[in-house]
């Protein structure tokens, strides 16, 4: 499941600045300019998350990220 393979630290980051860099680039909306945003060594999974998330729809977003179990609740809320 790729959405498990994701550096949290960094994909903040990166949702942190989309708004700063769609107001620098001129852009109108997130997703537009989330869609020029460029994948780097560093951090190509978590650019290529964000990228999908403003550019897919939700159903693909869940076949691709999370192998498409629409029913993962579990994963993220387990109760320590």
């Amino acid at each position: 499941m790729k959405i498990m393979d994701l550096d949290e630290n960094k994909l903040t980051q990166i949702l942190l600045m989309a708004p700063i860099l769609a107001n620098n680039e001129n852009h109108q909306q997130i997703k537009t300019a989330m869609k020029e945003y460029r994948i780097t060594p560093g951090n190509s999974l978590e650019i290529e998350f964000a990228k999908d998330l403003f550019g897919l729809t939700t159903d693909e977003i869940i076949i691709k990220w999370y192998d498409g179990n629409f029913d993962i609740t579990g994963l993220f809320f387990k109760s320590n």
